[in-house]
């Protein structure tokens, strides 16, 4: 992927396919290319020669070469090298572009009838088509004559029907003749071209790389980006990267319960994860009766302490500090605060399941947590973010709601 660039497969009528990289017509692994050297005539002396470098095309794995079916050599190595052309492809897009056509027309059509009910749709539909003298006085016409000259007709040409009599007739010997499996290509070579599909192994031809795009990610409320990668096959990055787990504290079990013993009283360690570059406070809460969940079936007791996470450092595992604890953090309640590593912590709670629990019931606990949020707090390239960062920021307080599943009764009351 290193050596792919984004005019590389960019460009619209690439569509997203490299000219530098091929698959094997049959193993579909990667192309190298093999240098083939011969001696030929200096031109205007036959008596003497000259070595010269050829380049082709060929698989490390199953050993096929371009020459096996007779796609000529390059004399340099950074010649392209051109992809076998379908010989309808103009007949495939002159369709596409005539459907294309027909879903904008359709879009159109249905943008201007949308506001009106379904009888007065095809009144309106009736009026424009057979008084268009009347129409024209409409205020809505000249809009839509607006829109409907934007488009730009598009024609095909109909397909051609051909008799019985002209259709080729199969060979002779198609029954009779043996078959040489050797020869004929298998499903997985025929879709590796689908423009061609050959039959045979003579008709294989490499075919380009497609290089497939990072999916851009959406909000459902607002249809704000959330993930939009950028367009550069070399790179793993993305413009934007709004998603909860860059700002939201993550809270995980810190290791599973033994046993769980239905009405009995049970010690839980559970762990919070800042992934944000600031310090945070969290502060735990139990939720309220129209707040719970019905699949909750535990009582959840948790510390009314506030809670400090130190900000995430990425390069804390190659410095070494003679105090771990950050100045602003302080002391921790040992009864709470179990363990402090960076931005992570393990604090304790107690859980209690339902007496009328069976052996094998899954034990469903739910809390609230509420904790900051800045609002740069989540690494975007964006325009504004050094005039953000010299505004002095509030942060929010946000309140969330965890459904945790801590295991099963291994005995019952």
């Amino acid at each position: 992927m290193d050596s792919w660039t984004t005019n590389d497969v960019a460009t619209s009528a690439r569509k997203n396919k490299s000219s530098n990289s091929w698959h094997c017509p049959s193993c579909s692994q990667s192309l190298t290319l093999g240098i083939y050297n011969t001696n030929t005539p200096v031109p205007g002396e036959s008596e003497k020669m000259m070595a010269r470098k050829t380049y082709f095309q060929s698989c490390g794995f199953c050993r096929w070469t371009s020459r096996e079916v007779g796609i000529p050599d390059k004399e340099f190595s950074s010649m392209s090298w051109s992809e076998k052309l379908n010989p309808n492809q103009q007949r495939v897009n002159s369709l596409v572009e005539y459907f294309k056509f027909l879903s904008h027309k359709e879009a159109l059509d249905k943008k201007s009838l949308a506001k009106l009910p379904p009888h007065l749709a095809v009144t309106r539909q009736m009026h424009h088509r057979y008084s268009p003298l009347k129409a024209v006085h409409s205020p809505s016409f000249g809009r839509q004559l607006k829109e409907n000259m934007s488009l730009k007709e598009v024609t095909i040409e109909p397909a051609k029907t051909i008799s019985l009599d002209e259709v080729e007739k199969l060979p002779e010997g198609i029954f009779t003749d043996e078959i040489t499996i050797t020869k004929m290509t298998g499903i997985d070579q025929r879709h590796g071209s689908p423009t061609n599909q050959p039959n045979d192994t003579s008709e294989l031809a490499p075919y380009s790389m497609i290089a497939f795009t990072k999916r851009s990610l959406r909000c459902k409320a607002c249809d704000h980006n959330l993930i939009k990668a950028e367009y550069n096959p070399a790179s793993t990055k993305f413009k934007i990267h709004l998603i909860a787990l860059k700002f939201i504290p993550e809270i995980r079990m810190n290791k599973p319960l033994k046993s769980l013993q239905a009405g009995q009283r049970t010690c839980v360690e559970l762990s919070i994860i800042n992934p944000t570059e600031y310090l945070i406070h969290i502060s735990l809460s139990e939720c309220s009766t129209e707040q719970t969940p019905p699949s909750v079936n535990s009582f959840i007791e948790l510390s009314k302490d506030e809670i400090i996470i130190a900000r995430l450092d990425e390069t804390a595992e190659f410095t070494q500090s003679d105090d771990p604890l950050d100045s602003e953090i302080g002391q921790d309640n040992p009864e709470v605060i179990l363990h402090r590593d960076g931005n992570r912590i393990v604090f304790l709670c107690h859980v209690t399941p339902n007496k009328d629990m069976k052996i094998g019931d899954r034990v469903i606990t739910c809390l609230k947590f509420t904790h900051e949020h800045h609002e740069n707090s989540v690494i975007v390239s964006r325009p504004q973010q050094q005039q953000q960062q010299s505004k002095s920021t509030t942060p929010h307080q946000l309140t969330q709601t965890v459904v945790m599943d801590i295991g099963a009764i291994t005995t019952a009351e």
